[in-house]
């Protein structure tokens, strides 16, 4: 007797998948200001997006939006503080912020309310990342890296060499962590922060980097005037690096990553007059397209969602002439994959945390389909969603279908 069999299916009910490389980047009505950094939560249905005050734009502040940039709500934080960097949680309600002036401030309900974490860092914060369930920290700033491992409440000073620290990324479960400098340095933790190691990379004016929800892709944006190849990736947590190569690029800014690493974004500046850039890979950096972009434009920060389809980015106004900051999005409609995971002879389905909801279906015959009631379960070390597959005798056909 054969044994039976398990299919996964992937099903689109209302849409076709689409090519992200062609599609327009959307304009939100996000009020214009000086955007500093966006963050997204593993669905890409909340954002929130920090603004520095300025003459010009003096707005600044910290703002959310709980319809993937559709409307924008200014939360209580305040909006005379220098925000530089924000971070989310995978469900978005853990929110974590920090300033140039050494303050950082933590939200445990999207943004509703903020509290000013109490501790002795003084600093100038340059960047905060968040484990995918928010309970772990990291900062880098102007000399120093601090890491939390309850939220925000205590803080530890990471033995790092002193340097400019731009930018740091954690992993989902947050034990792995990534800094990099503008003194040309690369450091990756495995611990949450308790050891570090340099890694060996060309020397580089670094300026962003992101990782894979499991911490082993990687991808580190440099200057492209210190070093024609600004671009490089890791598929082995920082211990070999490949140069990507990129027809053109103009100022680094940001990059980022979808969870399973091979969806990649990179944004650029511009001069005035002049557009900045942004390139796209779908194969963790082999092959890298540019995207359409309105000129005059400074793409300063970059978010993803976990399947890399929702992006947005958040562009600093070059002029008092060039319209403003203002904040883009591109949504890219497609089917997650699916995969078949066994434990002790148990069986479940998985699939990375999808920009559109799904209903799992089951079939024994492809024809007459069955939502399934259970559940699926957001597995925080992959961001990945996991539903138990019931025992059956014979052959059964699963499939993702939009409800």
């Amino acid at each position: 007797m054969n044994a039976p069999k398990i299919l996964l299916l992937t099903a689109l009910s209302s849409f076709f998948a689409l090519n992200s490389l062609a599609q327009t980047w959307t304009q939100t009505s996000a009020q214009s200001n000086f955007w500093q950094s966006v963050a997204s939560s593993a669905d890409g249905t909340k954002l929130v997006a920090a603004g520095n005050p300025s003459d010009s734009w003096p707005i600044g502040g910290i703002w959310t939006s709980t319809n993937s940039g559709v409307t924008w709500t200014l939360t209580s934080a305040s909006t005379a503080t220098n925000w530089t960097a924000v971070a989310s949680s995978a469900d978005g309600i853990r929110l974590a912020t920090a300033t140039g002036g050494g303050l950082i401030c933590i939200s445990t309900n999207s943004g509703s309310t903020w509290i000013q974490v109490v501790n002795n860092l003084t600093n100038s914060w340059n960047s905060i990342c968040s484990s995918a369930d928010g309970n772990i920290l990291a900062v880098a700033g102007v000399g120093a890296v601090y890491t939390s491992l309850d939220s925000g409440g205590t803080w530890v000073s990471n033995n790092l060499p002193v340097a400019a620290w731009v930018c740091i990324v954690s992993s989902a479960d947050g034990k792995k962590l990534a800094t990099v400098s503008q003194t040309k340095w690369i450091y990756t933790s495995t611990n949450s922060g308790t050891v570090w190691i340099s890694n060996n990379v060309p020397r580089q004016n670094w300026h962003s980097i992101a990782l894979s929800a499991n911490g082993n892709k990687m991808v580190a944006l440099g200057d492209p005037s210190f070093n024609k190849s600004a671009i490089y990736t890791s598929q082995d947590g920082g211990l070999t690096w490949i140069s990507n190569a990129v027809p053109r690029m103009s100022a680094a800014n940001s990059v980022a990553s979808s969870s399973d690493g091979t969806k990649l974004v990179v944004v650029t500046g511009g001069a005035a007059g002049v557009a900045g850039f942004i390139y796209m890979s779908t194969n963790s950096g082999m092959i890298w397209s540019s995207n359409n972009t309105p000129l005059r434009t400074f793409w300063h920060s970059v978010a993803s969602s976990a399947d890399g389809n929702k992006l947005v980015t958040a562009i600093q106004p070059l002029d008092t002439f060039s319209g403003g900051g203002r904040i883009y999005t591109l949504y890219n409609k497609s089917a997650p994959l699916m995969n078949l995971i066994q434990t002790n002879g148990d069986l479940a389905a998985s699939w990375t945390i999808p920009s559109t909801n799904f209903v799992l279906q089951s079939s024994a015959d492809l024809s007459s389909w069955t939502d399934l009631t259970n559940q699926p379960v957001l597995n925080l070390t992959n961001l990945q969603n996991e539903v138990s597959l019931p025992a059956s005798g014979s052959n059964v056909f699963y499939r993702l279908k939009t409800p």
